[in-house]
């Protein structure tokens, strides 16, 4: 499982071809651009026990979105993407 802070994913070739490649279970902190680092951390650790359950029932590969709001499962790019 990798956790970062990339709202550009989706339109950068290769950080996409990377997904597809080697699927994995992603966590992407979206509001990064306009929080602190200890805020960001905040809210990660505040989701944190609803992260493990979601480790622990989905195998993946998945990508979720954390946000102030929660969890929020998105689309894992497609191999023919």
């Amino acid at each position: 499982m990798v956790v970062m802070r990339d709202r550009k994913l989706r339109s950068r070739p290769a950080e996409k071809r990377a997904l597809i490649e080697h699927p994995l279970r992603a966590l992407i902190l979206t509001s990064a651009g306009q929080l602190e680092v200890w805020d960001q951390l905040r809210i990660l650790l505040r989701l944190w026990d609803p992260i493990e359950k979601l480790i622990e029932r989905e195998p993946g590969p998945w990508w979720y979105t954390i946000t102030r709001n929660g969890l929020r499962q998105g689309a894992y790019p497609a191999k023919d993407a």
